[in-house]
């Protein structure tokens, strides 16, 4: 059975990451060019080969996404999206955009998910990226600065009032 090593020389993965690190040092208009570029690529391979294409839409990050293609790069690509397990203002958002709405899965009793029932089978599977960063920065600075211990103590204290689990950070 070939090693983690084994495999990430075979891949070229050191020479891989050295050229993503290159990359992100680039300017930000660097970087919006290349991302136009590989889009169009993307699409243009797409349809060479006459498959259809979309943009799975649901937060801000595949929003952007959708916005960069059409806007920026001029690519139709379809914004679909199970929008009923969002939240109301992300509803509207898609909406407003022209999103195609989905529904979501079946479940085994042949009712459809509803966003209540996901988390109930679920839990609510993320923390905000504000709770995250927070907690980042606790993670980072624990060990210099009493006030961030207490910050991350009240945030954990947060978590499980809200019944998620939480881990120290040592």
């Amino acid at each position: 059975m070939e090693s983690v090593q084994e495999r990430m020389q075979r891949l070229g993965t050191k020479n891989k990451i050295a050229y993503f690190i290159a990359k992100e040092k680039e300017s930000y208009e660097f970087k919006r060019r290349y991302a136009r570029i590989r889009a169009e690529e993307f699409a243009r391979e797409c349809d060479g080969r006459e498959l259809n294409y979309h943009v799975s839409v649901g937060g801000l990050d595949s929003i952007v996404l959708y916005l960069f293609l059409h806007e920026v790069c001029g690519i139709d690509a379809p914004g679909v999206s199970a929008s009923s397990l969002e939240d109301k203002s992300i509803q509207r958002v898609h909406k407003a955009l022209g999103i195609i709405n989905v529904p979501p899965l079946k479940r085994k009793d042949g009712s459809f998910w509803t966003k209540a029932k996901v988390i109930q089978e679920f839990g609510f599977p993320v923390i905000s990226k504000e709770v995250a960063a927070k907690m980042n920065c606790c993670r980072i600075r624990l060990k210099r600065t009493k006030q961030c211990a207490m910050r991350s103590s009240l945030v954990r204290q947060e978590l499980m009032a809200a019944g998620k689990k939480t881990q120290r950070c040592n």
